[in-house]
């Protein structure tokens, strides 16, 4: 297979002794070396290929075969039409100066650099914890990349306060793990003579501050009325005062009505935590606040009620009449 990639430039007489012409191969392939054009390359009787100071072949058109030195027979190819050369399986060793001149008057400076050709790229992560600062890094283990380019949603990543790049683009560092930063990455490198590039999905695990304040007090409030509920079902169980005294029985209300203040109060806190979350998220609909308002005036209500029936002494709750 033919692979190169060729830059040219223009060049003055002052200029003899520069290529005319940059080519890039990579190790292994096959890459052509340009001959003249057909202005140039007419009534040719001589040709002449060199390596820095090595020849590789003369050709005559008197005889039309070329003359290859046994470094070069096996693995090059000429074309006597323009007079360009193929080389075969090159090397790194095969970077460097190579001449061609016709009629040993017209000379074509060419400047080859060989190049090991990308490996696919690994990408690897040292978190996937909301909030924390992740690291995500590209790396290559054959050839030397020119670049490296980050994408993300079909959006390439600029540099900036949320997304930053170190060691020339290769390791890209996200602060302040959001949610929203859960994905596909993609990371593309390139050299002169490969491009690759590897997709990298990277999780995000934790819950945002928010609905952790919201979780603690929903539990906050649950463990509230969960003591409510027994503090009753024990009154409810011995008869009100009759059997713990008076004084006991209007002590353990006051503690009931306090614990159902309390429960309703975490109640409303948690509701106000997960309604900011929600306006942060900039996800609130209708039905998202409405639901929740429903949910803190019927545990409200609920709460009331069993207040007021803890206060009664009789109570139908327990199933006692007087």
């Amino acid at each position: 297979m033919c692979t190169g990639t060729k830059v040219s430039s223009l060049t003055g007489p002052a200029d003899s002794q520069r290529p005319s012409e940059k080519l890039f191969g990579a190790v292994g392939s096959s890459i052509l070396l340009p001959g003249f054009s057909k202005v140039d390359f007419k009534n040719v009787e001589h040709v002449k290929w060199m390596f820095s100071e090595t020849r590789i072949l003369d050709y005559y058109s008197a005889t039309k075969i070329p003359t290859f030195t046994n470094l070069y027979k096996s693995r090059t190819a000429f074309f006597s039409s323009n007079g360009s050369l193929l080389l075969k399986d090159i090397a790194r060793s095969d970077s460097g100066l190579y001449t061609v001149q016709i009629n040993l008057n017209v000379t074509k400076l060419i400047q080859l650099s060989v190049l090991v050709a990308l490996s696919e790229p690994l990408v690897s992560n040292n978190s996937t914890n909301l909030g924390t600062t992740i690291a995500l890094v590209c790396q290559v283990n054959a050839g030397v990349p020119d670049s490296f380019v980050w994408w993300k949603d079909s959006t390439v990543i600029e540099d900036g306060e949320h997304y930053q790049f170190l060691q020339g683009n290769s390791t890209l560092v996200i602060t302040a793990a959001k949610k929203s930063d859960c994905g596909d990455y993609i990371c593309v490198v390139e050299n002169a003579v490969s491009r690759k590039n590897v997709s990298h999905r990277l999780p995000i695990y934790g819950l945002p501050h928010l609905i952790h304040c919201t979780m603690v007090l929903s539990v906050i409030a649950l463990v509230f009325a969960v003591l409510v509920f027994f503090g009753i079902m024990f009154l409810c169980l011995y008869h009100g005062a009759e059997r713990i005294g008076v004084k006991s029985h209007g002590k353990a209300l006051r503690y009931l009505h306090g614990a159902s203040m309390l429960s309703l109060i975490a109640l409303l806190a948690a509701f106000l935590c997960w309604i900011l979350f929600e306006v942060c998220r900039v996800t609130v609909d209708a039905v998202t606040p409405i639901c929740g308002l429903v949910v803190v005036c019927a545990s409200a209500i609920l709460l009331a009620e069993i207040a007021k029936q803890a206060a009664a002494p009789w109570s139908p709750l327990c199933g006692v009449t007087e």
